[in-house]
């Protein structure tokens, strides 16, 4: 049998599951040495930039295997 789930319980199982998610990233935290974003990261944010309506045409350029087709 399903139940219905609370807006008070929802709310403390996504606090929970952040808080789960915050802790490993912080655990692994020690491990990296710089904040960094790679290319294959950047071409999907071109795309997202694209629907936003946002012009990345410049930045996804730099890149030559999101120059034109995938982003």
């Amino acid at each position: 049998m399903v139940r219905k789930v609370k807006d008070k319980e929802l709310i403390a199982l996504t606090i929970i599951m952040l808080g789960v998610i915050l802790i490993i990233g912080l655990y692994n935290l020690p491990n990296e040495k710089v904040i960094y974003i790679t290319s294959d990261e950047l071409g999907y944010w071109a795309a997202a930039a694209h629907f936003a309506k946002l012009d990345w045409s410049g930045v996804s350029s730099m890149w030559p295997y999101y120059a034109y087709g995938y982003g």
